[in-house]
């Protein structure tokens, strides 16, 4: 999350930056954008089996009984 928040800040703080990481787009080789893109999908991913976990009931769990 922390490289999601540094570009944020980058793209609105700093027009240098903002526009050398939008030319790296173009690269033939390791395109940042690509690199950008799988890991959003990714997170989003791992968020939305999260979300699909809420409201599901706990999984059981084992029972033991301790006879004497």
């Amino acid at each position: 999350m922390l490289a999601f928040w540094e570009l944020a800040y980058l793209a609105q703080n700093s027009p240098v930056r903002r526009k050398a990481i939008y030319l790296d787009v173009n690269r033939k080789t390791a395109k940042i954008f690509d690199q950008i893109l799988n890991q959003s999908l990714s997170i989003l991913g791992e968020v939305d089996l999260k979300l699909a976990e809420v409201g599901k009931p706990p999984a059981p769990t084992a029972v033991i009984c301790k006879f004497n």
